[in-house]
């Protein structure tokens, strides 16, 4: 995701194959509680990996006097309990555990910054920031590592959100404060941690003697991490603050060589402030920072912008994006879509309050920023915003108040499409006047995003944790029982069984592969013909987002009726019937028109026709030999591929077909101009044989 998350820390057994299908109908679903930590935690940090589990950083007030504190980290699959892996409690006159941030990336793998205040008072003690990380497929976190400890206590809000790329890279930017108390002092280290490694050496990369602060961190799918940052550059030696004056600064580890970059100063240093930088970072390394800017000592603090093309690209000079028209504005959100796009969100305050309104700037990599989009209502002051994709689509998601700070509450999201020159129009996800504090958006890596929301109107005096998802993704598969073997005219039990993410469940359908079909969690089946069949069960949700599974099963003959002798290979002499089927034309074609339409190429990628054992064993297999006539050469068809032969190579080299009932299949390679040989062979299971020939002539 882009930018720095918002989260404030209290301070009080299968079977077959699997295939996710097209998605139906991806949309917002109602908001919930989220499982296993909303209910009891009072706030909680939330990630949900490719595979949908979600893993949880509960934050819990056990007490307001004395002030007692939980801190846990859980995860939960579809469909499956709440596990915890990592706990810590306050202890009285002790610590006081404040906070978890999670992230986790494409893969899987997670990390997490432990927040602790370092005393029982919460009003004078520092705090202390741990960083710890899971890998990929692992239900265990590592013995979390200190990354800094604030020698007083910060009277700003320190972020502390790690962030994860795709190759299993975390890394984490958080600031150390060592003097609260005008002229301030503050420094910005980081730690990385490879997939095969462990934690580097927390490294300052901001001026030890200043002051930083709107640190954050994005890591591109090469593993490079760029970090952004403010830092003070004058008024650094007085009591005052009229003096104070700040720049954005930007720097690179690369992969390579594991050296961190000199730092990159992207606003001037000559009288202006610039503050508060937003980064997204793309997998390709296309970066964008966005900031407020006074621009030449201008009083109004305007959005400005700095992109980077590429990971090996340097940082082109800052752009503003929103013009002196507006009173002020201030960034909310950067990112970068997969295709390279750069976005930046921001709130935009007007001359008059009819004025003040959301909006967007994207700028495609190597192009031109398209210039201010309002987006949502107009008179609303945004309160916190995040850019998450649905593909190249940006999804945009904030939090306003409409007609005034004071005015109605509205948690809003708008959808900038890939080919459209403008945003959606703005779509409410909560009920307007819903009392709430937007936390963080996220991706849940399976083509849809979520919001995870603060309500504290929900009963508790510390806030309810609530998500509100954008489901695109299929329901996940717990199990399916479909059993190896049947005999013909023998009804047969199967079953399965989904849980989904976000939406409530819809229909569980069966296709059995001879033509019949069943719907519901538990089927029964006869089969009519012995042979291998697949059986294919989809589950879908509420939204008709599916996933489907395939078992093999295979129908045996029935037994014979009692007196009569058992059948045998020596009593099923008869060979199997086999055919192939010829393209399809609709009926208004002319016979000419149809066999042109059957003589084209594309109509014979997959070879289909049917094999039928009337003998009673059942058919077993269905191989076929193809060559294409080259002159008077033969070029015989092995693998993928078609290779030089002889008619003796040909009749020996064979693909056996897939065999589904009475039906069978071949897909073929790209096939060229010309005339192409047939042997098709079908055996039941009493080795009898049937074999035919045909001859192509495709164009």
């Amino acid at each position: 995701m882009s930018g720095a998350r918002r989260l404030v820390p209290l301070t009080i057994a299968l079977v077959g194959a699997l295939s996710a299908t097209a998605q139906a109908a991806p949309d917002w679903v109602a908001p919930q509680t989220i499982p296993g930590g909303g209910a009891t935690a009072n706030q909680t940090s939330l990630a949900v990996g490719p595979d949908g589990r979600m893993t949880f950083g509960a934050t819990t007030v056990l007490s307001a006097s004395p002030l007692a504190t939980r801190v846990s980290l859980l995860s939960r699959l579809p469909g499956e309990a709440t596990g915890e892996q990592l706990a810590r409690a306050s202890q009285p006159g002790g610590e006081l555990p404040a906070g978890a941030q999670v992230a986790v990336g494409p893969d899987g793998t997670a990390a997490a910054c432990l927040t602790t205040i370092t005393g029982p008072d919460p009003a004078t003690a520092p705090s202390r920031y741990e960083v710890t990380y899971r890998p990929a497929g692992s239900p265990t976190w590592e013995a979390p590592m200190t990354v800094a400890t604030d020698t007083v206590r910060s009277g700003v809000f320190v972020e502390c959100d790690p962030a994860v790329g795709p190759d299993g890279t975390a890394a984490l930017v958080v600031r150390r404060t060592t003097q609260d108390v005008q002229p301030r002092r503050s420094q910005v280290f980081l730690t990385v941690h490879r997939p095969a490694g462990a934690w580097s050496t927390p490294q300052g990369i901001s001026s030890a003697g200043s002051t930083g602060y709107g640190d954050v961190a994005g890591v591109d799918g090469a593993g490079n991490v760029t970090v952004a940052w403010d830092e003070q550059y004058a008024g650094m030696g007085t009591a005052g603050t009229s003096d104070d004056r700040s720049t954005v600064k930007v720097a690179t580890l690369t992969v390579s060589n594991g050296i961190l970059g000199a730092p990159v100063t992207l606003a001037p240093t000559s009288g202006t402030t610039t503050t508060a930088p937003h980064l997204g970072v793309g997998a390709d390394g296309t970066a964008v920072v966005a900031f407020q800017h006074n621009g030449s000592g201008a009083s109004e603090y305007q959005v400005w912008a700095a992109t980077r093309d590429g990971a090996s690209g340097a940082w082109g000079p800052i752009q503003q994006l929103v013009s002196d028209a507006a009173a002020s504005s201030g960034p909310g959100a950067a990112a970068v879509a997969p295709d390279g796009t750069a976005y930046v969100a921001y709130g935009r305050q007007g001359t008059v309050s009819s004025d003040n309104q959301a909006g967007l700037e994207r700028r495609p990599r190597g192009g031109s920023w398209s210039g201010e989009m309002g987006a949502g209502p107009k008179d609303s002051y945004t309160s916190g915003s995040e850019i998450v994709f649905v593909g190249d689509d940006a999804m945009f998601v904030y939090g306003a108040t409409i007609g005034g700070p004071s005015g109605t509450g509205v948690l809003q999201a708008v959808r900038w499409r890939d080919g459209s020159a403008t945003p959606d129009g703005a779509r409410d996800l909560v009920a307007p006047g819903t009392s709430f504090q937007l936390d963080d958006v996220d991706t849940d890596h399976q083509g849809g995003l979520f919001a995870n929301i603060l309500r504290s109107d929900l009963g508790s005096p510390y806030g309810t944790s609530q998500v509100v998802a954008f489901d695109a993704s299929p329901p996940r598969l717990l199990f399916l029982s479909v059993p190896a073997a049947a005999t013909v005219g023998t009804p047969v039990g199967m079953s399965a069984a989904f849980a989904d993410l976000w939406s409530p469940l819809g229909t569980t359908t069966w296709e059995f592969g001879d033509g019949a079909t069943a719907v519901g969690d538990t089927a029964a089946h006869a089969y009519a013909a012995p042979g291998a069949y697949t059986v294919t069960v989809r589950g879908a949700d509420a939204l008709g987002n599916a996933r489907t599974a395939t078992a093999s099963i295979i129908v045996a003959p029935q037994p014979p009726a009692q007196g009569r002798p058992p059948l045998t290979a020596t009593t099923d002499t008869t060979a199997p019937k086999v055919a192939l089927t010829l393209p399809t034309c609709p009926k208004r074609l002319s016979k000419k028109a149809c066999a042109k339409r059957r003589a084209a190429r594309s109509r014979w990628r997959t070879l289909r026709g049917t094999a039928r054992d009337t003998g009673g064993s059942g058919v077993a297999r269905v191989e076929i030999a193809v060559a294409r006539k080259a002159g008077k050469r033969l070029l015989v068809l092995k693998g993928k591929r078609f290779v030089k032969g002889s008619t003796k190579t040909f009749v020996k080299t064979t693909a056996r077909a897939k065999v589904r009932g009475a039906k069978w299949s071949l897909t073929l390679p790209k096939l060229a101009r010309g005339t192409y040989l047939l042997r098709i062979r079908a055996t039941d299971h009493a080795g009898n044989t049937t074999l035919i020939t045909k001859t192509l002539k495709l164009r």
